[in-house]
């Protein structure tokens, strides 16, 4: 399946104003090509999605760890503000 795309100029030569048309086909979008590009496109979302949520899970490893961290800071912080205290 092929369209035409019209296509006008000005003729330099002429000094009327006659235009020439040109028909130039050109193949259209396939229904098979469309389907591999939306198949690519939907493969792209679902590595960013996975991403995402691997970020995610990432973001929530550290601020549990964190969270561990900072207790034992604090344990350490008592302990040495009571030792150095009494």
């Amino acid at each position: 399946m092929t369209t035409t795309l019209f296509r006008e100029r000005q003729l330099p030569h002429r000094t009327a104003t006659h235009r020439v048309v040109r028909f130039i086909p050109f193949p259209t979008l396939t229904n098979k090509e469309y389907t591999a590009m939306l198949m690519h496109e939907e493969l792209a979302r679902e590595r960013i999605r996975d991403m995402l949520q691997s970020a995610a899970e990432q973001r929530e490893a550290r601020a549990a760890g964190n969270t561990r961290r900072w207790a034992r800071v604090v344990g350490w912080a008592q302990r040495r503000a009571h030792r150095n205290h009494s």
